[in-house]
């Protein structure tokens, strides 16, 4: 009984805040770039998703692959144990050092084009934070 009443509660107080979600007037958004910099990062994060979705795919693909080709059955062998393979060793060692460069480039021509020197005519803002000055 206590769990259910915890449940109901717990289920009224995030309602508000679901159908709040749920607006349509959304001013700061993440999912809009407005500037040159937004348009930048938003396209890197586009990239970096794509990417990570494939990674994930193609392992989750070779891991089913694995589990069914590989899965025991009754009356076969025990299968060998193979140790010391070292073209598998490198392959497993080159892939993620690929995605790794594939992940760096974008990122990094990223990171210049958003900390480069501002033009001529930019808008020159300064802002002075102190600690603590809510």
């Amino acid at each position: 009984m206590i769990r259910e009443h915890r449940w109901r509660t717990r289920t009224a107080a995030a309602l508000p805040a679901a159908l709040a979600a749920c607006s349509s007037h959304v001013p700061n958004t993440t999912l809009d770039p407005q500037t040159e910099f937004g348009r930048d990062i938003d396209q890197l994060w586009d990239i970096l998703l794509l990417g990570g979705v494939t990674v994930f795919v193609l392992v989750t693909l070779a891991l089913l692959y694995v589990v069914v080709k590989y899965r025991h059955r009754e009356g076969a062998p025990e299968p060998k144990a193979i140790h010391g393979n070292a073209i598998v060793e490198i392959i497993w060692t080159l892939i993620p050092a690929v995605v790794l460069a594939l992940i760096a480039v974008p990122t990094v021509r990223t990171i210049f084009r958003t900390q480069a020197e501002a033009g001529p005519n930019a808008l020159l803002v300064e802002v002075v934070g102190h600690p603590c000055w809510w």
